[in-house]
């Protein structure tokens, strides 16, 4: 119980300062490709979409403009919203290739 209310506190602070001073390029450049993504997935409301808790496997690859190109996900209610959120996004790479498609659980709880 204490690891999920810290994990909703950071999310809380995350989402706290995006909407307020905005998350400007630098910033994202210091985050990793997983934080990144995060920063996009919590933008969406979730629950009038789907029941929650669920884990939803997303795949997707980075083109050469360091967008994220969603392929799928194993979830059809969720899929589109998902793409509309995450496609053609601009990412800071580091670690990932371009091309390659990866594919990460999204644990979405309340």
């Amino acid at each position: 119980m204490k690891s999920l209310k810290l994990v909703l506190t950071q999310i809380t602070i995350v989402i706290l300062l995006s909407t307020s001073s905005g998350i400007t390029g630098d910033i994202l450049k210091n985050m990793s490709e997983t934080e990144q993504i995060q920063t996009i997935l919590r933008k969406i409301d979730f629950e009038r979409f789907a029941e929650l808790p669920t884990t939803v496997k997303v795949s997707f690859m980075i083109n050469g403009k360091n967008e994220l190109i969603v392929v799928n996900t194993n979830n059809r209610n969720l899929d589109g919203l998902i793409k509309s959120a995450m496609n053609y996004k601009q990412i800071a790479v580091t670690d990932l290739e371009y091309g390659k498609i990866y594919t990460i659980p999204v644990k979405i709880e309340k």
